[in-house]
């Protein structure tokens, strides 16, 4: 996960190395969430999720910042 701040919207990419799937994107609407509840009311946000299979550079998928390189399951 990588993240960034672009007009004062907060800007996130979940890079995964494995097809994206539903409860990964249902995963990414709890984690949207829960940063929401810590910034006042009205702030954006945009949560891209990308896959890129982990014989690629993932460097480019990044933005400002990575906040986490990997989720264990």
């Amino acid at each position: 996960m990588s993240v960034g701040w672009s007009g004062g919207r907060i800007d996130t990419t979940f890079v995964y190395d494995s097809p994206i799937s539903s409860e990964m994107v249902e995963l990414v609407g709890v984690v949207e969430a829960e940063m929401l509840a810590d910034f006042p009311s009205g702030t954006e946000t945009r949560f891209d999720l990308v896959h890129i299979p982990r014989t690629e550079d993932r460097r480019d998928a990044a933005r400002e910042w990575w906040a986490y390189l990997r989720r264990e399951a």
